[in-house]
């Protein structure tokens, strides 16, 4: 069988509800779409996004635990063409990564056999900084 190495072209990280890199510790939903050249028409691929701490590299894990499972998920995808953009989506509680920059990585397989990568820590458009909880500070006056 012949294999042919994909390339994922160029992908952009963005909040489903806003399209800055900064997120708030909150429920978050985060859509990652990626751009994969040199397909095979009509064959079966699996592409993983796993979510890193763009500071170490290291994958991020469900609530920061050590035992937790890893903040990832996956499509099956049937190419259509030779160039296709796949948006991938993942939604997780943010707010154990207060103060800290997520990254996305990208791993593409083909009959189970990794054929392309995008792992780039300091990729800007791969990048998101959650600051902490929105806080509205108000002041009531006495206009009497």
């Amino acid at each position: 069988m012949k294999k042919v190495f994909c390339t994922l072209a160029a992908t952009i990280l963005i909040l489903s509800v806003s399209l800055c890199n900064t997120a708030f510790a909150v429920d978050l939903t985060i859509i990652d779409t990626v751009s994969i050249v040199n397909l095979m028409p009509n064959r079966e691929y699996k592409l993983q996004l796993i979510l890193a701490d763009a500071k170490t590299g290291e994958p991020l894990k469900v609530k920061d635990q050590p035992s937790g499972d890893l903040l990832t998920t996956e499509k099956t995808f049937t190419a259509d063409s030779s160039k296709m953009d796949v948006d991938m989506q993942i939604e997780f509680d943010a707010s154990p990564f207060v103060g800290r920059t997520i990254v996305a990585y990208e791993y593409l397989y083909q009959d189970g056999v990794e054929i392309s990568r995008h792992e780039d820590p300091n990729d800007k458009k791969q990048q998101i900084y959650v600051k902490d909880k929105l806080k509205l500070n108000t002041t009531a006056i006495d206009l009497i």
